[in-house]
Parts: structure tokens; C-alpha cells; sequence
């Protein structure tokens, strides 16, 4: 949501910084050889019980634009790209946000030889579409803009967030405001990565109050345990 043609060119750009920057190491002769540079991309598929999950996703068309942006870019940039298939992603949005409903058209599609999709040579869209076509699904009623404030197919299952939690996110997130990552030090903008600097941080961790609970001692914690392993990996 809100994205750019300039945010979809940034994904290629940051590769290409990187390349410049192993170039750099060659000629320093850090490293012997340039590295392949790999970006991978997937599509934005709105989730429940997510700030997103009343989004629209883009359409199929718009998303295949952007993949073929994305191809030239990294063409010209010399990196390597990986994408998901955009039909893939379009159906994983209409049975990830879909009510009952859909169970008609799975089995529908599943009778009509739907097996082992995740594999793209049994992948067979149209069959999907027929399924669809079949159950009497409008797609486009999964995949728009979903009103707030209107029960949604999930709605009865109880996540533990406080009520308007997913909604304040979601309206932050419109507005490109941040919210900071729950268990970051207060006023960081990054979470420490030595040992040294965790263990003398003071500061109350980042938390909004969603809900759910946390154990923030622990998690606390964890990060000293999750550095402390990876400073005796770096020694050996």
C-alpha cells in the first residue's frame, strides 16, 4: 500500500549499491572475485490479523508491470532477480482473506486435478479461474479495499490485540508514519548488534500495548543470549 514506481526501482537500486560496493572490495583486494548479487521480490498479499489486512491488493496487471520494471532495472544493473508468480500471489490473497465460501471453489478445483500448484509445473491457473468461475466467486471482493469497521470473515477468532490496535497501525502506515519494532530500545533506531552495547543498555524496550502480552524482560533476554552466540562464532 502507498507504494511508488520509485519505491519498486529503490529494490534494484539497493542491489546495485551492493554490487558497487563488492566491486569496491575487489579492487581493494579483499575478496579475490565479484560476487553474484540476488535480489528477490514477492508481492504484497494482504493478511488477516495484520494492519494490512484491509488493503487492497494491487491487480494482476499492475503487479506483472512492476515485475517487468523490475527485470529491465536489474538487467541494466547487472543483479540478479528472483520474483513469485503474480497469479500465485493473487490466489493465495483471495483464500487468505476469503470467507466460507471459497471452500466450494477448493474443492471445485481440487476435483477438477488440482494437486501439488506450489510447483509451477503443475500450476494450472485457468483451472483455478474456472473453479472460481464455477463456486460463483467474484474475486474482486477479496482482493479491494475492505471498509474498517465492517466484520470481516475472521473477526470471530481472537488474536489477543486490544481493539483498535490493527486499525491505528494501519492508519500510521498510510500516513508513512513508523512504528518502531516491539522490543527495540527506547529512542534506537536499530537494535544493538555487540554484546557489549545490549548489555549496558538501560533503557525501557519499545511496546504498544497491543495486547498479546509480551514478556519483555525475556525477550530482553534472548537478543543478549542470540549476540553472545554470535560473538563466540565470530572468535572461533
Amino acid at each position: 500500500p502507498t507504494e511508488t514506481d520509485a519505491d519498486v526501482a529503490g529494490i534494484v537500486e539497493t542491489g546495485a549499491a551492493v554490487r558497487k560496493l563488492a566491486q569496491g572490495l575487489v579492487r581493494e583486494q579483499v575478496i579475490t572475485e565479484l560476487p553474484a548479487i540476488t535480489v528477490s521480490v514477492s508481492q504484497h498479499v494482504p493478511k488477516p490479523h495484520t494492519p494490512f489486512q484491509w488493503a487492497a491488493m494491487d491487480s494482476m496487471e499492475d503487479l506483472e508491470g512492476k515485475v517487468r520494471m523490475l527485470r529491465d532495472l536489474a538487467k541494466r544493473a547487472k543483479v540478479g532477480l528472483k520474483t513469485h508468480d503474480v497469479r500465485e500471489s493473487w490466489l493465495e490473497c483471495l483464500f487468505a482473506r476469503g470467507d466460507r465460501r471459497l471452500g466450494a471453489a477448493l474443492e471445485l478445483a481440487y476435483r477438477s486435478g488440482a494437486r501439488f500448484d506450489g510447483w509451477k509445473e503443475h500450476f494450472d491457473f485457468r483451472g483455478w479461474l474456472d473453479a472460481l468461475e464455477a463456486a460463483g466467486i467474484e474475486p474482486d471482493r477479496y482482493t479491494r479495499t475492505l471498509p474498517v469497521g465492517v466484520p470481516l470473515p475472521w473477526s470471530h477468532l481472537d488474536m489477543g490485540f486490544e481493539p483498535g490496535f490493527l486499525e491505528g497501525e494501519y492508519r500510521k502506515a498510510l500516513a508513512s508514519r513508523v512504528s518502531p519494532p516491539c522490543g527495540k530500545p527506547m529512542g534506537a533506531k536499530v537494535h544493538h548488534t555487540t554484546v557489549a552495547e545490549a548489555e549496558a543498555e538501560q533503557k525501557r524496550l519499545v511496546c504498544y500495548d497491543c495486547g498479546v502480552a509480551c514478556d519483555l524482560s525475556e525477550m530482553r533476554s534472548e537478543r543478549l543470549v542470540a549476540l553472545r552466540s554470535l560473538s563466540d562464532r565470530a572468535e572461533e
